[in-house]
């Protein structure tokens, strides 16, 4: 089977965490920073952030390039998951660096891209993350850099029907809730960020598919068994309106 067994109830325990202290950091304020942004709220301080920002870095800069961070300080080479962070956080406060050693951040990311799928790999990654978060934070991370996928997201026009939107639904892992959002909002994500529709139809029915499956009493997306996703699928939903 593609993905492992729903374990009973009892067996399910939290999603392994594998994060160095000050990446989770840096997507804390990362994510606050586009809470207080959709909100309306012009003026917050962010001078601390960037005062201890450079700091952070040089601890995750493991190469001579200016995009070459790891994901951890233990790393020897550049990761997947380093680099992205790294662009998120530049672009978050309006660094320079990002601006002007863009190239080299879209070199880098891209050179994690494989392909024939466009999916990308995880040098270093949470066992809990699936490949669909990858794609999403990718393609993500290349459009904030100023750049583009270097192959095609062959991944995103598999799912060119109805019919195989509502498979590949089927088979997503719901019961996780944290790790379980990444896979079923992590193609849509990567689609919108890339400018891309597998079909025409295919945001509308994503939304009535995933819509199908929400609990109204708790404000979950679930199956029969367990509640599923909150946080990434809510995001989705915002974005598309």
């Amino acid at each position: 089977a593609r993905f492992p067994r729903r374990p009973k109830r009892e067996e399910a325990t939290a999603p392994p965490v594998h994060l160095g202290l000050a990446m989770q950091h840096v997507r804390v304020y990362c994510f606050l920073f586009l809470i207080l942004y959709v909100r309306g709220i012009e003026r917050v301080s962010f001078d601390r952030f960037e005062s201890i920002l450079p700091g952070w870095l040089e601890e995750f800069h493991v190469g001579p390039g200016a995009a070459d961070y790891g994901f951890e300080k233990r790393d020897k080479a550049a990761t997947f998951y380093g680099v992205t962070d790294v662009v998120y956080a530049l672009y978050t406060v309006n660094q320079t660096a990002l601006v002007e050693n863009a190239d080299e951040f879209i070199a880098k990311i891209n050179s994690f891209q494989e392909p024939r799928t466009g999916k990308f790999r995880r040098s270093h990654w949470e066992p809990s993350i699936f490949w669909e978060h990858a794609a999403a934070y990718g393609v993500s991370a290349l459009k904030l850099a100023g750049g583009k996928p270097r192959y095609a997201l062959a991944f995103i026009h598999e799912q060119n029907s109805k019919e195989k939107l509502q498979r590949f639904l089927d088979e997503c892992l719901w019961w996780p809730i944290w790790p379980g959002s990444h896979q079923i909002a992590g193609i849509p994500a990567a689609a919108i960020a890339a400018g891309i529709t597998p079909y025409p139809a295919y945001f509308h029915d994503w939304v009535e598919l995933v819509n199908q499956r929400l609990d109204h009493e708790t404000g979950f997306w679930s199956t029969e068994y367990d509640i599923a996703m909150c946080e990434h699928c809510a995001q989705y939903l915002f974005c598309l309106g």
